[in-house]
């Protein structure tokens, strides 16, 4: 039976808070609606390392890699007088029912964001769980690979290292399957296709990471 690690991580992030030159009146200020790349990142570093499955990335840790992918070095040309949390939100499930998920993962502040963290990407298209499937079956007998998904603007983390094969989802937890169970029984098959439930596109954008 497959592993599951409850750890729903995911949250809102407050990137900026700017203020009126020379008074301490709030001006400008910057907000993440969630924080899921950086923690999906920062889970497969710990993978690539050496560190066990359960070692989840904290929120700190996560907001450090989230703030690059989203603002670079400055989040005062991103930062509006107008912001409300409304808008953000809805400018993300926007972002998600129009832009594909290999044009997300594709980004090019996401592809410096990689070489940041130590990552060499090589980008594998737009997959399907079946496609996916078929990918990690050839990958059985090799070392650690690992994988950043992405779907509906949201980031996944799938690994496979010593016959285990993991999926860290920052809004719910970590799933572990024996590479039997993932692959012979399809169970990531089917665990995969419930992240695709809902979305604008019946695929995954697949990034390989190596490190």
């Amino acid at each position: 039976m497959p592993q599951f690690i409850s750890a729903p991580l995911n949250t809102h992030a407050y990137f900026g808070q700017h203020y009126s030159r020379r008074s301490l009146r709030p001006g400008k200020h910057v907000f993440e609606a969630g924080i899921c790349l950086g923690l999906t990142l920062s889970w497969l570093k710990k993978v690539q390392v050496g560190c066990h499955w359960a070692n989840l990335p904290t929120c700190t840790e996560a907001t450090l890699v989230q703030h690059i992918a989203a603002y670079g070095y400055s989040t005062r040309i991103c930062a509006s007088n107008d912001w409300s949390e409304a808008q953000e939100i809805a400018a993300l499930a926007e972002e998600a029912r129009t832009v594909s998920p290999g044009m997300w993962v594709q980004d090019p502040q996401l592809k410096r964001l990689f070489q940041l963290q130590g990552f060499q990407a090589r980008y594998l298209g737009e997959q399907n769980a079946f496609r996916i499937l078929f990918q990690l079956d050839g990958l059985r007998a090799g070392g650690t690979q690992t994988f950043l998904l992405t779907a509906a603007a949201h980031a996944i983390g799938l690994a496979i290292r010593d016959g285990k094969i993991a999926v860290f989802d920052a809004n719910k937890g970590l799933t572990l399957f024996t590479v039997e169970e993932a692959l012979d029984n399809a169970l990531l098959m089917q665990h995969l296709q419930h992240h695709l439930e809902g979305s604008a596109f019946p695929f995954f954008g697949v990034m390989a990471l190596d490190f």
